[in-house]
């Protein structure tokens, strides 16, 4: 809500309520995907990464 267009809402209700009305439910659903995709990766990442410390250190 910050921003060039700050005056566009009066508030978060204001705000909610507009998208509601002029987009729809599925805005409040915009960038979903994209999201779910790199936490899937992020995580991913990082099960693999723990896997392999706790590997070497194992050894030790």
């Amino acid at each position: 809500m910050q921003g060039l267009e700050s005056h566009k809402y009066k508030n978060t209700v204001d705000c909610f309520s507009k998208i509601w009305r002029l987009e729809g439910t599925a805005a409040f659903y915009k960038g979903l995907v994209p999201r779910l995709t790199r936490t899937s990766i992020d995580v991913a990442i990082a099960f693999v990464a723990f896997d392999f410390i706790a590997e070497m250190l194992e050894s030790f």
